[in-house]
C-alpha cells in the first residue's frame, strides 16, 4: 500500500465524521429563529401584563370615585372631572350625577376612567344611590 493513499483515506474519514459548514449554518439559523420566537412571546406577555395592571389601576380609580360620591349627601353630589394616578399610570376621571328616571329619590352615578397608553382605554362604572 502506498503511504499517500493511507493519508488520503485518513483525511477523508475526519471530514466525514465532523459537521460541515451547511449543517453549522442551518443549526445557527434554527437557534436564531427559536430565540426570536421566544423574545416576541416574552414581549407580548409583558405588554399584556402591563395593560392588565393599568386596567386594574383604572378600575380602582373609578371605584374610589364612586365610593366617594356614595358617601356624600345627595344634595352635595355634582359632576366633574380630575386627574388621578402616579408615575406612568395617569388617569382622567369624569363623573356625572343624574336623577334616575322613574325612581324618585335615586341618583345614577357614572364614572368614566380613561388614559392614553399605546391605545385609548376607557372604563365605565355606574351605580345607583339614595
Amino acid at each position: 500500500m502506498m503511504p499517500g493513499k493511507e493519508n488520503r483515506q485518513f483525511r477523508r474519514g475526519i471530514a466525514d465524521s465532523g459537521f460541515g459548514l451547511i449543517e453549522v449554518l442551518a443549526a445557527l439559523c434554527l437557534i436564531l429563529a427559536a430565540s426570536m420566537v421566544s423574545l416576541s412571546a416574552g414581549s407580548a406577555s409583558w405588554r399584556a401584563f402591563r395593560t392588565a395592571r393599568l386596567e386594574a389601576e383604572g378600575l380602582a380609580a373609578g371605584r374610589d370615585k364612586i365610593e366617594e360620591l356614595i358617601a356624600l349627601l345627595p344634595a352635595r353630589r355634582v359632576g366633574g372631572h380630575d386627574q388621578w394616578g402616579h408615575g406612568r399610570a395617569q388617569f382622567t376621571r369624569t363623573w356625572q350625577v343624574r336623577p334616575w328616571v322613574g325612581y324618585p329619590g335615586l341618583q345614577r352615578l357614572e364614572v368614566r376612567t380613561s388614559w392614553l397608553d399605546e391605545d385609548l382605554v376607557i372604563l365605565d362604572l355606574a351605580a345607583v344611590a339614595r
